[in-house]
Parts: structure tokens; C-alpha cells; sequence
């Protein structure tokens, strides 16, 4: 079990309710502590990320780890580990915080997952059941997308990317996180911070 006393408690999920205690522009990496198990994630804005984790909840589309245990204890804490952390800095901290607390409820994707799909799903508001209607599929499907027990096809990818208005390559890397590597051609280096995969992409010019 892991000892939270020398972390700042921020916030609390009891009877129903978000209780928060504290500013709400906190940039931070985080820890939700259950009873027994607990998650690390990082947010720009803390405040609005937890709000999005009890949404989740509450909808029952979180992942199947966490949402069972929200689901059997109803209650949990939310702490600072870390604030002040630059926006680009953010998801190095938070691995660093993953790889040296072990948390039990972070899903650790294989390196073929599409890293993305939650992050980009969430600034969309978009739900896994309007993915899965709009795909024509089910949402357990969309489930096991997200929690990386299923690679789509490439056309699928194509499809989700359609869907939720984005390029396809930013189904697997953030934008932050795309270089050009060799100008002249027009090609990108993509390099995914949460699988450390590198993609590469040339730009296609097409005659009008």
C-alpha cells in the first residue's frame, strides 16, 4: 500500500460528490488513491481532468480496472505529486512517478496501441458508445481500443480519424511531440511519449 502522507491532498470523490480543496488551475502530476489501489495520471488543468475521471465513472466508460473499483468502493482521494510542471514536461514526470510508485491501476499499453484515442475521445466529448455507434460497432470493442487488448486495422484508424476530425497520425502521438527531421523532403519524425514508438511521415504534394 502506498504511504500518501507526504503527498498534498487536493481533493476527494465522497457521497456522490467531487470535494475540491484547492485552486483549480493546478498543473501537476496526480495520484487517485482508492482504499487499496491507486492511479497516476498528469493534467495542465488538475481540477478539469479529475472532473473528467468522475465523469467517466459515473457514465460507467472508464477503464475495466478502474471503474470496477470505483464501482465497489464509491470513494477516493485525489493528490498532488508534483505541480509547477511545464505543459511539455508533464507526461515525462508522470512515467517517471508510473515507473518508481508501480501503480496498480494504470494501464501500461503494448507499444501497438493507438496511444491517443482517450485524449483526443475526451477533447472531442465524445463517448465510447458514440464511437462505437458512429463505427458500427460495439462499445466493449471500443473498450478493449482503448485499453490496448485490440490494434485496429488500418482502415479502422482511418475511420476513427474521420470521425473525430483529426489527422490520423495524431491517433499516436501528440502534436507537441512532431519534428521535421529533414526539411527538404517534407518529412516528419513522430515520436509517441507514452510508447516511445517512432513513426515517419512524408508529406505528399498533389497536382492540381
Amino acid at each position: 500500500m502506498i504511504d500518501v502522507s507526504k503527498y498534498e491532498k487536493v481533493g476527494e470523490f465522497i457521497e456522490g460528490r467531487l470535494h475540491w480543496l484547492e485552486g483549480r488551475d493546478i498543473n501537476a502530476v496526480y495520484l487517485i488513491k482508492f482504499k487499496e489501489d491507486f492511479y497516476i495520471g498528469s493534467a495542465e488543468y488538475l481540477y478539469i481532468r479529475i472532473k473528467e475521471h468522475v465523469k467517466s465513472f459515473l457514465h460507467c466508460e472508464h477503464t475495466e480496472k478502474m471503474q470496477e473499483v470505483f464501482e465497489n468502493e464509491g470513494v477516493f482521494d485525489v493528490y498532488v505529486i508534483e505541480r509547477g510542471v511545464e505543459t511539455n514536461l508533464l507526461k515525462n514526470r508522470e512515467m517517471f512517478f508510473i515507473k518508481e510508485l508501480e501503480p496498480t491501476l494504470n494501464i501500461y499499453r503494448p507499444k501497438n496501441s493507438i496511444c491517443r484515442l482517450r485524449d483526443i475521445m475526451d477533447s472531442k466529448g465524445m463517448k465510447s458508445v458514440d464511437l462505437a455507434n458512429r463505427l458500427g460497432v460495439t462499445k466493449q470493442t471500443i473498450s478493449n481500443m482503448l485499453n490496448g487488448r485490440v490494434m485496429p486495422s488500418l482502415e479502422t484508424i482511418n475511420k476513427i480519424a474521420e470521425i473525430l476530425e483529426v489527422p490520423m497520425w495524431q491517433i499516436f502521438a501528440d502534436p507537441n511531440d512532431v519534428c521535421k527531421t529533414q526539411p527538404s523532403q517534407g518529412e516528419l519524425t513522430i515520436r509517441c511519449d507514452k510508447c516511445g514508438n517512432t513513426i515517419k511521415v512524408k508529406e505528399i504534394k498533389v497536382e492540381q
